[in-house]
This record gives C-alpha cells, sequence and structure tokens, in this order.
C-alpha cells in the first residue's frame, strides 16, 4: 500500500508544505524523475552544521517489475549542490570547497559503479528563477557547462540542453541489462 499523497503526475508531494523551491519544482518533472534530499548526512559529516535543502541526488531504480522487493539495483544520474548565487559557487569552487570535493569524489564513485554512465555533478546556483546550472567534471572538477533555468516550465527543456535525458536512457537500459541475479553476481 502506498501512503504517500501524490500529486495529479503521481509524484508525491511534500505534506509540511517546506522545502526548497527548487526542489519542489523538480516534482513537475513527473514520475520517473526520481530525486532524494541528501543534505542531512553530508553536512553533519563534512562540515558538523546541518542545513537542509543543499544537496540533492537524481537517480533512477531497476525495470518496474521488481518494484517493491527490497532488493533493487539504483544508480545516480547527477548529483547536485545548492548555491545561493553564481558567486558564491565560484568562490567555493575557488577555495577548494570541502562539500564540492565529497560530491565529486562521489560522482567518480557512481560512474565506476555504473559502467561510465551517470555520475553527473551540478551546482544549482539562486534563490528563485532563473536558476543557473554549473556543471563541473567530476575527475578534474572544471566547468564542463553553464544553463539556466528560467521558469519552472522549463524543466524538460533544460534537462534535454544538458544531455540528462539522453544519460537517464542509458542509466535505465543500464539498470534493465544488470537488473538480473546473474547480471548483478557477474559484476
Amino acid at each position: 500500500m502506498d501512503w504517500q499523497i501524490r500529486a495529479p503526475n503521481g509524484v508525491a508531494i511534500r505534506r509540511d508544505g517546506k522545502g526548497d523551491p527548487w526542489a519542489n519544482d523538480h516534482r513537475g518533472l513527473g514520475q520517473g524523475w526520481n530525486m532524494r534530499d541528501e543534505d542531512e548526512t553530508h553536512r553533519c559529516i563534512w562540515e558538523i552544521d546541518r542545513r537542509e535543502n543543499d544537496r540533492f541526488l537524481e537517480m533512477d531504480f531497476d525495470p518496474i517489475e521488481n518494484k517493491g522487493n527490497l532488493i533493487r539495483r539504483c544508480g545516480t544520474l547527477c548529483r547536485a549542490d545548492r548555491k545561493a548565487s553564481v558567486l558564491r559557487a565560484e568562490d567555493e569552487i575557488k577555495a577548494g570547497s570541502v562539500a564540492i570535493a565529497h560530491m565529486l569524489q562521489e560522482c567518480r564513485n557512481d560512474r565506476a559503479m555504473q559502467a561510465g554512465i551517470g555520475g553527473r555533478a551540478f551546482l544549482v546556483c539562486g534563490t528563485d528563477y532563473p536558476y543557473t546550472y554549473i556543471e563541473l567534471d567530476p575527475f578534474t572538477g572544471d566547468e564542463v557547462q553553464r544553463e539556466l533555468l528560467s521558469s519552472r516550465f522549463g524543466w524538460h527543456e533544460l534537462y534535454e540542453k544538458l544531455g540528462l535525458e539522453s544519460e537517464k536512457s542509458k542509466l535505465q537500459k543500464w539498470l534493465a541489462i544488470s537488473a538480473t541475479k546473474d547480471a548483478i553476481h557477474d559484476h
């Protein structure tokens, strides 16, 4: 039984009415674009400071036939670290932020475990639209691309432009192949 309260597009809605506005609008992408907030653990470990709604993980799961099973294969499409402004993000990059360095390491781990698929790193900058997406190369820390999300209705177009739609397709194919018990043991 599903205990979640869901929006008309099938996505679970946040019951407390809180959350990062960018993350809440992400729900408009609909089912199949799974994201979870991962900042609480990260901030406690690295900065001994609990800050909500800063780190997010865009993920996908093995085929729907496995839904409800405890043992599932999941993959990470990308990780996003929210920053109040582009200037703040650029300052943290220059200063060698431990939080960003850790996110890049997590992205390298994701790619290593997922046959080189996914594991992309983004800094999402701004407190309201337009949000600036800065993609960093997880192996060098260099900026790969920078794009704007200008309104809450531009998510699919932005994800297409960033290459996340095609990367998600690759991840789903990999998850479908690797979801069998034999494939898991072969790796």
